[in-house]
């Protein structure tokens, strides 16, 4: 009985070691058709292997593990990390997801073994992350919280782009002119959500990077967080488009303002008016001129200042983008609408 009770703890073991291995290959987007079947075979192997086959099956998959583990820069103990991965990969909420900057700092030194296209990814990346296996190293799949809110500006205003002339139809389509103006507020509220999530991203990325040598006022501005109190200290939009560039790059003064750049004037001005009026919706009249501007301005959008809220959103990220160079991000996935069509083209949502 102590005999087959060893064996069977050795079998364990083997098992859990080819976990192990799973884990550290599939996480780095590393875990191929060719180990997925070596590894799927020892599995089968172990099952009916006897003591001293397990033996030397264990001893492989250790060694294995500890080239893996070494090649990817696993900061924790390797069975650890695999135990942990394998149970939080998946659940109700779907695949996991974590933060580069997070795996840099707490898992591997190494993600993927490849060190190049790794640090193409800005540290507020978030990575999908399956211990099935099924996502490969050509396919990493990333996801920047301003891209995922373009996406949702550019889905909004196409839409409502392919439902401009309805107004004009006889006899009215309530279900068209409703979608036409529920996509047209989406895609103004989706701009400023977007140009923000940029913002912010591009702030928590530079302290991320350079959080010792800031003072905690501008740690405290980039993070909206006061160190000292312990609490939320949440900065507003116009403050971010000023203060965030002007910050990173050490400058005197903001680099874009109403002033000096029409994009910047458009989002803090007439677009601001239109955002405002979704957001904070209310019948106050004006005062002066004895109107209730925020009904006016939220009931008579049209395509046309949407179009113009867009266009300077995407192109205001741009400006910003190049000014910042090493400290903006790659943006291979904004486009501009095509001046053909006037809708967002198809690699919008790549």
């Amino acid at each position: 009985m102590a005999y087959i009770g060893a064996t069977e703890k050795k079998r364990t073991e083997v098992l859990n070691l080819c976990d192990t291995l799973q884990a550290l290959y599939a996480f780095n987007y590393q875990f191929d058709d060719a180990l997925r079947a070596k590894i799927s075979k020892r599995r089968q192997i172990a099952k009916v292997a006897t003591v001293g086959e397990l033996r030397k099956l264990k001893a492989t998959l250790n060694e294995e593990i500890r080239y893996a583990a070494d090649g990817f820069g696993c900061v924790e103990k390797p069975s650890k990390f695999a135990a942990s991965f394998k149970s939080d990969s998946r659940s109700e909420k779907g695949v996991m997801h974590l933060p580069k900057w997070y795996i840099d700092k707490s898992l591997f030194t190494n993600f993927s073994g490849d060190s190049d296209l790794w640090q193409s990814f800005p540290p507020h990346t978030y990575i999908a992350l399956d211990y099935l296996g099924e996502y490969k190293r050509a396919e990493i799949r990333w996801h920047l919280p301003e891209a995922v809110l373009y996406e949702d500006m550019c889905l909004a205003f196409n839409a409502a782009w392919e439902l401009r002339a309805t107004q004009n139809e006889r006899p009215v389509n309530t279900i068209k002119c409703k979608t036409r103006d529920l996509s047209l507020r989406t895609a103004v509220l989706s701009a400023f959500y977007f140009v923000e999530a940029y913002l912010n991203g591009v702030a928590f990325d530079y302290d991320y990077r350079n959080g010792a040598k800031l003072s905690q006022d501008d740690r405290d501005l980039l993070l909206e967080w006061n160190f000292t109190n312990q609490k939320e200290q949440w900065v507003n939009f116009k403050k971010k488009l000023y203060q965030y560039p002007k910050l990173i790059l050490g400058l005197p003064a903001p680099i874009f303002t109403e002033t000096n750049c029409l994009e910047a004037k458009t989002l803090l001005t007439e677009a601001k008016n239109i955002r405002d009026s979704i957001v904070h919706q209310s019948p106050k009249l004006n005062p002066v001129t004895d109107e209730a501007d925020k009904v006016k301005w939220m009931l008579q959008l049209r395509i046309n200042e949407a179009a113009e809220v867009v266009d300077a959103a995407v192109a205001l990220v741009k400006k910003i983008n190049a000014a910042l160079k090493t400290d903006g991000i790659n943006l291979h996935w904004l486009y501009d609408r095509d001046p053909k069509t006037g809708v967002f083209p198809p690699e919008s949502f790549k």
